[in-house]
């Protein structure tokens, strides 16, 4: 038992559940593994079949063998729908001016130190489109994630910067690093954040469970940020430096903007979420035309009014057997039941169509401090304040 009463035993039994879901695995037809570049290769010779990916995947469902393999068939399945994504054109401009995206300096474990800068207000514009922006989020982390795994590093760290990012952004990548990319992160910082706000925030996030609280933190002066990563003053970008104060003097954010863009995170958004869902799914079609999308129907589904209800009532884009033309696919060889079509059904078929309630609480709750936040942010600019950061988490 942990220190909190929860039971953490499955812990000491990892490498033995990592070994059944090796296993299981391998019963299935799944997938191919397909690379941001569109290649593809078999998923146990990918670098998601390795024993560290397996075992991300393991934890981040606390040791249940069945969940992790239909995250991990959910995973190839999403990689099939979302890449390739070419490094060319807007997407390669976009990571190529360090304007956005930008890689930092390790830290002093070796994690790569990811840079992503929201520009107050200005991430998105008309010329750059949020879809642009999620091809280029995936490829700049994609492409993170394979030089370090090179080199035998297994998580990084993200320096969150100019707060807030767009909706619908926010909410395609939450979803996608949750449910792709598990146990990846070290430490997220949100920098800078006015110092009244962070004891505020942090006083609002005792819901979060312990391990999510030690990887998100925020940070409002300069020493305490470099602190964190053991760098030196000339490490940070100069136009990230000085704190909430001198970021304040030099970037001069539209504390209006700012406010809107916090407040529309309790809008209603399904619509704009979908389109840009399918956006993303439309260039992976363009871009590998031969293979597109061909064993992906897409499902006409409701559009779910909000992120509180998105998350409470979603149902699943995509059923096992939409992986392929049969539904042989997800044939478990192990299974003794035999379907009236000669398949055999899996934990991950008999699930099709099930309700989605696992975070929702925390929705709820943070939509909560959601509020709490913008209450202080309007207080604060009826008092005429000539600066203010809104953040999200």
């Amino acid at each position: 038992m942990s220190p909190h009463g929860k039971d953490d035993s499955w812990r000491s039994t990892l490498h033995q559940g990592v070994h059944r879901l090796r296993k299981e695995l391998e019963h299935l037809q799944l997938p191919l593994y397909k690379t941001a570049n569109g290649e593809t290769v078999a998923w146990d010779r990918s670098p998601a079949g390795t024993e560290a990916s397996l075992c991300r995947f393991l934890t981040a469902r606390k040791g249940d063998v069945q969940a992790a393999k239909k995250m991990f068939a959910d995973h190839l399945a999403w990689r099939q729908r979302t890449f390739p994504i070419p490094r060319e054109g807007l997407t390669a401009q976009l990571l190529d001016e360090d304007l956005r995206f930008r890689r930092l300096r390790e830290d002093s474990d070796g994690c790569p130190v990811l840079l992503v800068n929201f520009l107050f207000g200005g991430f998105a514009t008309e010329a750059v489109s949020e879809a642009a922006l999620v091809l280029a989020s995936l490829r700049f982390f994609e492409d993170s994630i394979d030089s370090m795994e090179q080199r035998g590093v297994h998580q990084i760290c993200a320096l969150v910067f100019g707060s807030p990012p767009p909706v619908a952004w926010a909410h395609v990548m939450v979803s996608a690093f949750q449910n792709n990319y598990p146990e990846r992160l070290k430490v997220a910082i949100v920098y800078p954040v006015p110092a009244s706000f962070v004891s505020l925030v942090r006083q609002i996030m005792w819901f979060v469970d312990e391990n999510t609280r030690s990887k998100v933190d925020m940070e409002t002066d300069e020493q305490p940020l470099l602190n964190r990563f053991g760098y030196r003053p000339d490490d940070l970008p100069l136009e990230i430096r000085g704190g909430y104060r001198g970021v304040g003097e030099r970037w001069k954010p539209d504390a209006g903007k700012l406010l809107r863009m916090a407040y529309a995170f309790l809008w209603p958004h399904g619509r704009q979420v979908a389109e840009l869902e399918a956006a993303i799914h439309q260039a992976a079609r363009a871009a590998d035309p031969e293979n597109g999308l061909k064993a992906f129907p897409v499902r006409d589904e409701p559009v779910w009014p909000s992120w509180l209800t998105s998350c409470c009532f979603q149902r699943p884009s995509y059923a096992p057997e939409d992986f392929a033309p049969t539904a042989e696919l997800f044939h478990d060889a192990e299974s003794s039941e035999v379907k009236g079509n000669g398949t055999k059904p899996t934990l991950a078929m008999n699930k099709v169509g099930a309700e989605t309630h696992e975070g929702c609480l925390s929705v709820v709750l943070y939509t909560s401090a959601m509020l709490l936040l913008l209450f202080c942010l309007l207080w604060l600019f009826a008092r005429g304040n000539d600066m203010l950061f809104a953040v999200e988490l």
